[in-house]
């Protein structure tokens, strides 16, 4: 054998070697196993648990019927060999969060938090707004017009406890001079608890509450008198001519007033006011926010490109420019295999878009199946076979939704880790989401089994909106999709957003179909509801 054949054993023995010592020195899972709840549920949540591996926190929604001092375990699991430094067994005290300690090689922290919400209502005949609820000092407070008797009020509703199973003395329907305190014995299970409730009259018959506005959308609550015309009315700062807002887009409930006031211009001075029959409110004033595109959504810049001494693979944004998406090509590279490529095939038949597959890459049979995809943020780096990811970029505006267009060919899923063996065989599916959270920095994603660390929709209290298209279904051609954001709070801002698309959904599992493609283009956010 020559020089250079030699030569080439050798480095090929050598890079064979690192390589499958890398894979043994990154995925044995030992001292790593995590100690967690796995399975928590009593009698009466009104949902499922959401438990919170990464925060090591499980909460539970519970029914106002329980006694949330004496809630009733239904199931508990834990993972194999963990002990608890308490037995979780009923019932369980959860009026306050209940810490566990979990031992398994090392301690973690858990803790347990049950919310139950006790509606409290306090409603009259000619009521201006919503009675003021105090639980703590056992009082509550209606407010009524003027010209209302106050020794001839007509109790409408009256909930002090849980349903159903709540009874208060005298019966509410009986009382009518309020020209002082009235006093009532509120009872369920084993509480008595004394209410004194008050009834005042107002001069002021509309108010303006909170405003949140975004960019095309404002938020508007308000008050007024029970029965009455209730709504909004708007118009810009620089302009003297009122706007009401149609019905579609006002909601009342007793004298309360919400609202979602659309077609507005961004960064525009308004002037809102609310108005119950004849009379309005006091004027409030709100400036929309900036309409922010999403950046490079057009899939343009792409280079080829690598790390210091590496192989290359293609980089989602020009050559010496600032990237904003990523993808899973810098893992799929060390098998010498890319995953999402730019492709000329677009909806418009112009530019680039996004090619995506599902493959199964490996070398020399050491391998894994990767799907391919694009996500705002950074491929951090390569643990093993597996990958460390940021997901996020910063981003503070308050899009309604994501539109854009893709493409996709699926094949049967037959890839699978143990978890996901029961999807072997099935079609395989898309998914395109987008995500806008208030964390303080990058959300850090680890694909390891023994040290994994995903995106937590349903439990991470730190995300405010989401929205999703999955599709397990062949499509040819291209076609239009509308994300629709679903917020959890209108008030709160982003600090970050999250967009990514892959081919095969589980792929962040390692499940999917061999040969599943997608193509995806021209992202934009939109600001606006189609009401």
């Amino acid at each position: 054998m020559n020089k250079t054949g030699n030569i080439s054993k050798i480095l090929l023995t050598a890079a064979l070697s690192l390589l499958a010592g890398a894979c043994i020195k990154n995925d044995i899972p030992y001292p790593r196993i995590q100690a967690a709840i796995t399975a928590f549920e009593v009698y009466g949540q009104t949902a499922a648990a959401v438990i919170n591996t990464d925060r090591q926190t499980v909460t539970v929604d519970i029914a106002d019927t329980v006694d949330i001092e004496k809630v009733h375990l239904k199931t508990v699991s834990l993972t194999d060999k963990a002990v608890s430094s308490i037995p979780i067994v009923s019932p369980l005290d959860l009026s306050s969060p209940l810490e566990v300690t979990l031992s398994l090689y090392q301690d973690y922290v858990w803790t347990i938090t049950a919310t139950q919400t006790v509606e409290r209502a306090f409603e009259v005949a000619n009521q201006v707004g919503v009675a003021q609820i105090d639980h703590d000092n056992r009082v509550a407070i209606a407010m009524v017009t003027p010209e209302t008797d106050l020794s001839d009020i007509t109790v409408t509703r009256l909930v002090l406890g849980p349903k159903n199973i709540t009874t208060i003395t005298p019966d509410p329907t009986a009382l009518k001079d309020f020209t002082s305190g009235r006093k009532v014995t509120v009872l369920y299970r084993d509480k008595v608890e004394e209410w004194t409730l008050y009834v005042a009259h107002t001069q002021v018959t509309a108010t303006v509450g909170q405003i949140d506005a975004w960019a095309r959308v404002a938020w508007l609550t308000g008050s007024g008198q029970n029965g009455a015309d209730l709504g909004f009315q708007i118009r810009k700062a620089s302009s003297q001519e009122w706007t009401t807002l149609p019905s579609s887009q006002v909601t009342v409930s007793g004298g309360t007033i919400s609202a979602r006031a659309t077609g507005l211009d961004p960064q525009t001075e308004y002037v809102c006011r609310a108005y119950s029959g004849d009379s309005y409110s006091a004027e409030s004033t709100f400036t929309t926010e900036a309409e922010t595109p999403l950046t490079d959504g057009g899939f343009e810049q792409w280079h080829m490109g690598g790390d210091s001494g590496s192989s290359t693979w293609w980089k989602p944004w020009e050559q010496g420019g600032t990237s904003f998406w990523d993808s899973g090509n810098k893992g799929s590279a060390i098998m010498n295999e890319m995953i999402t490529y730019p492709t000329e095939d677009t909806p418009t038949g112009q530019g680039r878009g996004v090619y995506m597959e599902t493959k199964y890459v490996n070398v020399f049979g050491v391998g894994k199946l990767a799907a391919g995809n694009i996500f705002t943020g950074t491929f951090v780096k390569v643990d093993g076979t597996n990958g460390v990811l940021n997901f996020g970029r910063p981003f503070t505006s308050r899009p309604t939704r994501l539109k854009g267009y893709f493409k996709y060919s699926p094949m049967p899923i037959d890839r699978t880790n143990d978890e996901w063996e029961s999807l072997k065989g099935r079609m395989d599916s898309c998914h395109i989401y987008v995500v806008l959270g208030d964390w303080s920095e990058p959300v850090e994603i680890r694909t390891k089994p023994s040290d994994r660390k995903l995106l937590d929709i349903a439990g991470d209290p730190r995300i405010i909106a989401y929205g999703e298209l999955i599709c397990g279904k062949e499509v040819a051609t291209w076609q239009a999709f509308d994300i629709e954001l679903q917020y959890r709070s209108t008030s709160r801002r982003p600090t970050q957003i999250i967009v990514c698309a892959a081919a095969s959904k589980y792929g962040d599992y390692f499940t999917g179909g061999v040969g599943s493609k997608m193509y995806v283009d021209e992202f934009t956010l939109e600001y606006d509801y189609d009401d």
